[in-house]
Protein backbone atom coordinates (compact mmCIF):
# COMPACT_ATOMS: atom_id res chain seq x y z
CA UNK A 1 0.00 0.00 0.00
CA UNK A 2 1.36 3.63 -0.51
CA UNK A 3 1.45 6.68 1.01
CA UNK A 4 -1.26 8.70 -0.81
CA UNK A 5 -1.27 11.89 -1.63
CA UNK A 6 -4.94 14.12 -2.73
CA UNK A 7 -4.09 17.49 -4.11
CA UNK A 8 -7.07 19.65 -4.21
CA UNK A 9 -7.02 22.50 -6.93
CA UNK A 10 -9.55 25.17 -6.19
CA UNK A 11 -10.34 29.01 -7.72
CA UNK A 12 -9.29 30.37 -3.93
CA UNK A 13 -7.42 28.51 -1.01
CA UNK A 14 -10.78 28.88 1.22
CA UNK A 15 -12.92 27.39 -0.80
CA UNK A 16 -15.28 24.48 0.00
CA UNK A 17 -15.45 22.72 -3.32
CA UNK A 18 -12.22 22.31 -5.45
CA UNK A 19 -12.45 22.01 -9.33
CA UNK A 20 -10.83 19.02 -9.15
CA UNK A 21 -8.92 16.42 -7.45
CA UNK A 22 -5.62 14.62 -7.57
CA UNK A 23 -4.24 11.42 -6.42
CA UNK A 24 -0.78 10.16 -5.99
CA UNK A 25 -0.30 7.29 -4.77
CA UNK A 26 3.39 6.72 -3.68
CA UNK A 27 3.59 10.92 -2.91
CA UNK A 28 2.15 11.20 0.25
CA UNK A 29 5.95 11.64 1.97
CA UNK A 30 6.66 15.10 2.67
CA UNK A 31 9.63 15.80 0.11
CA UNK A 32 7.38 13.55 -3.20
CA UNK A 33 4.59 15.58 -2.22
CA UNK A 34 6.40 19.06 -2.31
CA UNK A 35 8.03 18.41 -5.39
CA UNK A 36 4.27 17.25 -6.65
CA UNK A 37 3.44 20.21 -5.46
CA UNK A 38 5.91 22.87 -7.26
CA UNK A 39 5.55 20.96 -10.62
CA UNK A 40 1.62 21.74 -10.47
CA UNK A 41 2.11 25.32 -9.38
CA UNK A 42 4.84 25.80 -12.17
CA UNK A 43 2.28 24.44 -14.82
CA UNK A 44 -0.31 26.97 -13.50
CA UNK A 45 1.87 29.42 -13.83
CA UNK A 46 2.45 28.45 -17.62
CA UNK A 47 -1.26 29.16 -17.92
CA UNK A 48 -1.81 32.67 -19.47
CA UNK A 49 -4.92 34.63 -18.10
CA UNK A 50 -5.24 31.57 -15.70
CA UNK A 51 -7.96 34.28 -13.52
CA UNK A 52 -9.80 33.88 -16.62
CA UNK A 53 -10.27 30.33 -18.02
CA UNK A 54 -13.15 28.57 -16.58
CA UNK A 55 -13.76 25.67 -14.34
CA UNK A 56 -14.66 23.31 -16.80
CA UNK A 57 -11.20 24.72 -18.89
CA UNK A 58 -8.92 24.02 -15.78
CA UNK A 59 -10.57 20.21 -15.45
CA UNK A 60 -9.96 19.39 -18.69
CA UNK A 61 -6.49 20.69 -18.68
CA UNK A 62 -5.45 18.87 -15.19
CA UNK A 63 -7.02 15.45 -16.98
CA UNK A 64 -4.25 16.47 -19.69
CA UNK A 65 -1.75 17.08 -17.34
CA UNK A 66 -1.72 13.87 -15.49
CA UNK A 67 -2.35 11.81 -18.74
CA UNK A 68 1.17 14.02 -20.10
CA UNK A 69 3.42 12.46 -16.98
CA UNK A 70 1.76 8.92 -17.36
CA UNK A 71 -1.59 9.38 -15.13
CA UNK A 72 -5.04 10.26 -15.84
CA UNK A 73 -8.35 10.09 -15.19
CA UNK A 74 -10.20 8.14 -12.58
CA UNK A 75 -11.28 5.09 -14.26
CA UNK A 76 -14.56 5.48 -11.42
CA UNK A 77 -15.46 8.82 -12.80
CA UNK A 78 -14.92 8.32 -16.58
CA UNK A 79 -18.53 7.45 -17.31
CA UNK A 80 -19.32 11.46 -15.81
CA UNK A 81 -16.40 13.13 -17.32
CA UNK A 82 -17.07 11.59 -20.73
CA UNK A 83 -20.47 12.86 -20.57
CA UNK A 84 -18.97 16.20 -19.36
CA UNK A 85 -16.18 16.34 -21.87
CA UNK A 86 -18.42 14.32 -24.70
CA UNK A 87 -16.32 15.71 -27.76
CA UNK A 88 -13.15 14.37 -25.94
CA UNK A 89 -11.09 11.08 -25.69
CA UNK A 90 -9.13 10.39 -22.80
CA UNK A 91 -6.13 7.61 -22.13
CA UNK A 92 -7.01 4.67 -20.25
CA UNK A 93 -3.91 3.15 -19.64
CA UNK A 94 -2.20 5.04 -16.59
CA UNK A 95 0.06 4.97 -13.69
CA UNK A 96 -1.66 6.00 -10.23
CA UNK A 97 1.48 6.97 -9.59
CA UNK A 98 1.73 9.65 -11.66
CA UNK A 99 -1.98 11.57 -11.12
CA UNK A 100 -5.23 10.14 -11.02
CA UNK A 101 -7.75 13.42 -11.62
CA UNK A 102 -11.18 13.32 -9.95
CA UNK A 103 -13.82 15.63 -11.53
CA UNK A 104 -17.27 14.67 -9.96
CA UNK A 105 -17.87 15.54 -6.43
CA UNK A 106 -18.73 11.62 -5.32
CA UNK A 107 -15.29 10.52 -7.19
CA UNK A 108 -14.04 13.28 -5.30
CA UNK A 109 -14.80 12.38 -1.70
CA UNK A 110 -13.97 8.82 -2.65
CA UNK A 111 -10.69 9.68 -3.55
CA UNK A 112 -10.09 12.01 -0.09
CA UNK A 113 -11.30 8.88 2.03
CA UNK A 114 -8.05 7.34 0.91
CA UNK A 115 -5.55 10.61 2.14
CA UNK A 116 -2.74 10.32 4.14
CA UNK A 117 -1.34 13.30 3.01
CA UNK A 118 -3.01 16.52 1.80
CA UNK A 119 -2.26 19.31 -0.47
CA UNK A 120 -4.88 22.51 -1.28
CA UNK A 121 -3.88 25.04 -4.30
CA UNK A 122 -5.60 27.87 -5.19
CA UNK A 123 -5.72 29.17 -8.81
CA UNK A 124 -6.68 32.68 -8.81
CA UNK A 125 -5.40 33.62 -5.05
CA UNK A 126 -2.50 31.85 -5.98
CA UNK A 127 -2.03 30.10 -2.73
CA UNK A 128 -0.86 26.88 -1.25
CA UNK A 129 -2.21 24.88 1.42
CA UNK A 130 0.48 21.72 2.38
CA UNK A 131 -0.65 19.46 4.74
CA UNK A 132 2.14 16.87 4.30
CA UNK A 133 4.34 16.08 7.56
CA UNK A 134 4.20 14.85 11.25
CA UNK A 135 2.91 17.43 14.01
CA UNK A 136 5.32 16.71 16.75
CA UNK A 137 4.17 19.96 19.05
CA UNK A 138 4.24 23.54 19.99
CA UNK A 139 7.91 23.32 22.37
CA UNK A 140 11.11 22.58 22.35
CA UNK A 141 10.20 19.76 25.38
CA UNK A 142 7.93 18.32 22.96
CA UNK A 143 10.55 17.85 20.25
CA UNK A 144 12.75 16.51 22.77
CA UNK A 145 10.23 14.07 24.34
CA UNK A 146 9.42 12.96 20.77
CA UNK A 147 12.88 12.94 19.70
CA UNK A 148 15.21 12.95 22.85
CA UNK A 149 18.44 12.88 20.96
CA UNK A 150 18.00 15.24 18.44
CA UNK A 151 19.94 18.09 18.18
CA UNK A 152 17.27 21.53 18.73
CA UNK A 153 19.88 23.99 16.66
CA UNK A 154 19.11 21.90 13.58
CA UNK A 155 15.48 22.33 13.39
CA UNK A 156 14.50 24.41 9.99
CA UNK A 157 12.48 27.52 11.17
CA UNK A 158 10.46 28.14 8.02
CA UNK A 159 10.22 31.25 6.80
CA UNK A 160 6.43 31.62 5.91
CA UNK A 161 3.61 29.57 6.91
CA UNK A 162 3.72 25.84 5.05
CA UNK A 163 -0.44 26.10 5.74
CA UNK A 164 -1.00 29.00 3.81
CA UNK A 165 1.46 30.75 1.79
CA UNK A 166 1.50 32.38 -1.45
CA UNK A 167 3.20 29.73 -4.66
CA UNK A 168 6.64 32.39 -4.08
CA UNK A 169 6.61 31.49 -0.56
CA UNK A 170 5.95 27.85 -1.29
CA UNK A 171 8.90 27.21 -3.39
CA UNK A 172 11.28 28.88 -0.49
CA UNK A 173 9.85 26.49 1.39
CA UNK A 174 10.67 24.01 -0.68
CA UNK A 175 14.14 25.24 -0.81
CA UNK A 176 14.45 25.01 2.82
CA UNK A 177 13.00 21.68 2.99
CA UNK A 178 14.21 19.85 0.14
CA UNK A 179 17.52 17.61 0.89
CA UNK A 180 16.94 17.91 4.59
CA UNK A 181 14.96 14.56 5.19
CA UNK A 182 15.28 13.29 9.15
CA UNK A 183 15.27 16.84 10.53
CA UNK A 184 12.71 18.41 12.24
CA UNK A 185 11.32 21.92 10.94
CA UNK A 186 9.37 24.91 12.71
CA UNK A 187 6.62 26.55 10.89
CA UNK A 188 5.94 30.47 11.56
CA UNK A 189 3.35 29.73 14.40
CA UNK A 190 5.09 28.27 16.01
CA UNK A 191 4.51 24.71 15.79
CA UNK A 192 7.14 21.85 14.86
CA UNK A 193 7.16 19.00 12.30
CA UNK A 194 9.17 15.94 11.12
CA UNK A 195 9.34 14.85 7.36
CA UNK A 196 7.17 11.75 6.58
CA UNK A 197 9.30 9.95 4.98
Amino acid sequence: MGQRLVVSIKRNLGDDKSLCKLYYHWSGYTTSALEETLQIINHLNSIENIEKVSDKEIQLDFIRYCESNGGGLNGSDYDFVKNYFPKETFKMEMSRNYGIVSISEKDQKDVQRWSEGDVEIGIDDRKVGFFVDYLIGSTEEDVREEYEDYDLSRVINLKHNIEECSYEEFAEIYDQLMGNEGEKFRNVDGIYYSYIY
